[in-house]
This record gives C-alpha cells, structure tokens and sequence, in this order.
C-alpha cells in the first residue's frame, strides 16, 4: 500500500517534469533538475491525507547511513523523503538510525555535450540502492538519468525495492 502510494506520486511528479522541460526547452545540470523537479513538481504531490503530507519530509543533498562494508558511516544523497516531517538519519541520542521512505538519484547528460551512447541509469547509484533496501520494506529506491540532448528529453527511471531492481521505466 506504501510502496504503491508513494510509486504513484513519484511517477505523476516525474510526468509533470518531462511535459514542463519539454515544453519550456529546459537546459540545466542535475542540481538545477533536483530543484525545478522538488519545487515545480513533486510539492504539488503533498496532500493531507497521502502518505507525503508535510513538504519538511522531502530533503535535498542531505545525509543518510552509509551501507555496511564501507568507511563512511554515512553518505550524501541528492533526494530524500522522510516518513515523517523534519525526520532526518539521526535520532534523538545524535546516532545514524533513522531510514527514509525513499532515496531518488539523479543523473542529467547533454548539458554540456550530447549524450552518444545509450541511455542507462549509473550501475553505482543502482548497486548501492540494492544494498541499502535490502531487508527494508517500507523504502523504495530510484535512479533517475534525465537525457537533455538536442532538446529530446528522455527520463530513464530505475525502481529498486527489498534489494532488487524491480523496473526500469523509459520516458
């Protein structure tokens, strides 16, 4: 019931997104899609009565735990929601605890050159959501790569949920 509600948020805020950039021949770098994405789009998504009621449960560039295995007790990710408004990683006693509902990666290629290739989402942002869901049933991951090149804005999006990747959605 979660994992769908917020599944349904995220995709209406990400079309929104697309038809706004396309429209409006957006250029930007992935800071300034996070933002206009954050502000435009997904803050249209906080209801009362939805499972993103309060605009204080979204983050940008802000903390999470670091998965295990690595020096880092904790990491920097682009977009954050919080299963409560205010809640960050830390608890009460200054400790890395608390989980997020969901963590949303983002990559934007064809800022500065035309991406050539293939469009695929980072295998690092990927890996790493595997490892962090693994064993969390009330998180969802995603990596998002958004393609800007010669004004086509293509939206890749990745899904990770219990440590698999669970669908990759190609806009």
């Amino acid at each position: 019931m979660i994992k769908k509600e917020l599944e349904n948020i995220i995709k209406r805020a990400l079309d929104n997104f697309l038809k706004d950039i396309k429209q409006k021949h957006w250029a930007g770098r992935e800071n300034e899609a996070i933002n206009l994405f954050v502000f435009g789009h997904l803050l249209k998504e906080v209801k009362t009565n939805s499972i993103l009621y309060d605009s204080t449960q979204i983050a940008m560039e802000c903390a999470v735990q670091q998965n295990p295995g690595s020096v880092k007790k904790q990491v920097r990710k682009d977009l954050i929601i919080w299963h409560k408004p205010g809640m960050n990683c830390w608890n009460e006693n200054k400790e890395l605890k608390n989980t997020p509902l969901a963590i949303i990666e983002w990559k934007v290629k064809g800022f500065r050159k035309p991406n050539k290739g293939e469009l695929k989402n980072s295998e690092y942002d990927i890996q790493w959501l595997k490892a962090f869901s693994k064993d969390k049933k009330d998180f969802i991951g995603y990596a998002i790569t958004l393609d800007i090149s010669g004004g086509n804005y293509n939206l890749l999006v990745n899904e990770v949920f219990e440590g698999n990747l669970i669908n990759e959605n190609n806009k």
